[in-house]
């Protein structure tokens, strides 16, 4: 089911590593990450540095950065034909990718530079897997706020989410590595996916297994443009909330058409990680995520609609138990009235904004 990716042989030579950086309009930010990559201890190394076709100066940056380099790595340069988001930066990717392993980071993140070196230790340890993610604990800093540890993996009560079965676990996605074999497996992402990390995450529950490194290996860096920006609707003009819910929803949408392809994937390979949950449960599965996707496109709609639309909307989350739903209830005054929401977050700053 898989190519020879590496020059691991017998005589126990280490085997070819890639790390992928990938970046969309991140000139603040790019030339960290990339110095990052740079620096990286784990020898060979394979090194994509990956534009999703940046309006600002990222792919430039980058440009500059791999001619002037004169490490031990190699260095590839490659930029989308057209803005594809996460997904479709990977797409564009990983046809050049030749390591064993792949290892992803961010334009706006920080990589330590023994993060392959571990990886590579973790992976292994276990045997080297053919299909396996390797997920790292994570530093998150910026905005102003302390840096905070995240764990790999965060023991969750119940079900989470519920069409993964018996999995009890989130795991976190922002210091991932996984097997070229999975990617080269299961194929490309649906285009316009953005939340890459579960994907590839379940990709690995259902194909080969997951391994955990409870040491923070990459810096996750908070700002207003990322999805880990805290307090977002509070900065946000009211006239935009709005328009964000309903990107939120059309993106999970996305994440939930890749999952039902993958559960295809592996049932039709008849892989050993979805075949232990049994007919009955992949069947399930299925008709949620369809639920689920029918859920999100219909609520991103009603969202562009006026109060009434918006009020029906909420009235069909209240039984609602999918993710989107669970987002929309704790979004509920932001639904109904976004302006009332950011007066009240003014008043309650005691910023004096929230007088009219």
């Amino acid at each position: 089911m898989s190519e020879i990716l590496s020059n691991d042989g017998a005589d126990g030579e280490r085997p070819l590593i890639t790390f992928l950086l990938l970046a969309y309009k991140q000139e603040e930010y790019i030339r960290g990450a990339v110095e990052a990559a740079f620096a990286q201890t784990y020898s060979p190394l394979q090194i994509i540095l990956s534009d999703d076709c940046s309006p600002d100066r990222t792919f430039a940056i980058m440009e500059e950065m791999a001619a002037a380099y004169r490490g031990p790595h190699e260095i590839r340069l490659n930029r989308t034909a057209a803005n594809g988001q996460i997904g479709g930066n990977i797409n564009s990717a990983m046809p050049s990718a030749r390591g064993a392993l792949t290892v992803l980071a961010a334009g706006d993140d920080l990589s330590l530079q023994h993060r392959v070196a571990r990886n590579y230790e973790v992976w292994h340890a276990a045997g080297r897997p053919e299909y396996c993610s390797v997920l790292s604990g994570v530093e998150h800093f910026g905005e102003g706020r302390e840096p905070h540890y995240s764990p790999a993996e965060v023991a969750q009560a119940g079900a989470y989410p519920p069409y993964l079965f018996e999995d009890t676990h989130v795991y976190n996605g922002s210091g991932q590595a996984f097997t070229t074999a999975t990617f080269r497996l299961f194929g490309d992402f649906p285009a316009g996916l953005v939340n890459e990390d579960s994907a590839l995450i379940v990709r690995n529950i259902i194909a080969g297994r997951l391994l955990t490194v409870d040491e923070p290996l990459v810096r996750h860096r908070l700002h207003g443009e990322n999805s880990g920006a805290t307090g977002w609707s509070a900065r946000m003009n009211p006239a935009a909330v709005l328009p964000r819910l309903a990107r939120c929803l059309r993106n999970r949408e996305r994440e939930a058409a890749s999952f039902a392809a993958d559960f295809q994937t592996a049932k039709d390979y008849q892989l050993p990680g979805l075949l232990r949950y049994g007919d009955r449960k992949f069947r399930h599965a299925m008709r949620t995520l369809a639920g689920e996707r029918a859920f999100c496109l219909e609520a991103a709609r009603r969202l562009g609609g006026g109060p009434a639309d918006r009020i029906l909307l909420l009235a069909r989350c209240l039984p609602g138990s999918n993710a989107a739903a669970r987002l929309l209830r704790k979004s509920w005054l932001q639904v109904l009235s976004p302006s009332l929401h950011a007066r009240l977050r003014a008043l309650m700053r005691g910023d004096g904004r929230g007088k009219s």
